[in-house]
């Protein structure tokens, strides 16, 4: 903390000693010591994915919902073939039944959404994100607005067809959805088949309610059900003072998963 008083000539560096300095407050309960301004923090394009996961979890630790899913997707756009960075995407939601960022799903397609489409013949779905960030990436399913195919999308509702001049690919758009949302729902989807070794996560359908929507009920359960388990290694955590890679075993994460736990549960 002395150090960053009095020297700023290495940004970048400084950023990380804020990180670690908000990790540590985040294991003492000291929000005091907890970044809360995000350009403080190590950008999203130059760490590694580990530690741009951990401050996801500072961002939202401080109440900065939205900048958390920001900051995450940009990780994940960084890493995309991290499993960190898939982590990092589904923490920046929080948990079902928490406080969620303010996200709204676009009518029509615009730079910053994204849309499936179905083909026409095939009947194959395929899913594109305009990318209105910079450097967007085919292999991600990114585009950029100033494509034809964009150009061809833009403005469209859902159910409108499209088609793209000069070539056979046409259909129609299925849905339109906020590209967070969006990147959320992959990670969900394909961590497993991309990672099925490390992510020791099963993935789970959700069923429509009557009424269309998702019945997340199974997940609000499946979260009910890990709060209490962790509840009972918290009361064992200071009944007996484990150390802390021992409190980590017993929740089944890492050390820093550890950190973040606890500080959640006192702060």
């Amino acid at each position: 903390r002395q150090y960053l008083e009095v020297s700023t000539d290495d940004e970048e560096f400084s950023r990380y000693l804020r990180f670690r300095l908000s990790v540590i407050g985040l294991r003492l309960g000291r929000t005091d010591l907890i970044e809360s301004n995000p350009a403080n923090l190590p950008s999203a394009d130059v760490v590694n994915a580990a530690v741009g996961w951990g401050v996801v979890e500072i961002l939202r630790h401080g109440g900065l919902l939205k900048e958390a899913v920001e900051y995450a997707y940009e990780l994940w756009r960084h890493h995309p073939d991290s499993l960190d960075a898939h982590k990092a995407v589904i923490a920046s939601f929080g948990i079902p039944g928490g406080p969620e960022p303010c996200l709204a799903t676009p009518e029509t397609v615009d730079p910053g959404a994204a849309v499936q489409l179905e083909l026409v013949n095939t009947s194959e779905r395929v899913w594109y994100v305009i990318e209105n960030g910079p450097a967007p990436s085919l292999a991600s399913g990114e585009i950029s607005s100033e494509q034809a195919l964009a150009k061809q999308l833009i403005g469209k509702k859902k159910g409108d067809q499209f088609e793209l001049e000069g070539t056979d690919f046409r259909g129609t758009v299925i849905e339109i959805a906020d590209k967070h949302v969006y990147r959320l729902q992959d990670c969900l989807s394909n961590m497993h088949k991309r990672f099925p070794v490390e992510a020791g996560i099963t993935p789970y359908k959700l069923r429509d309610l009557p009424d269309g929507q998702l019945d997340i009920g199974p997940l609000l359960r499946m979260a009910e059900e890990r709060a209490e388990h962790e509840a009972s290694v918290e009361q064992e955590y200071k009944k007996r003072q484990m150390p802390l890679h021992v409190y980590a075993k017993v929740l089944g994460g890492s050390a820093f998963d550890a950190v973040l736990q606890r500080a959640q549960s006192t702060g």
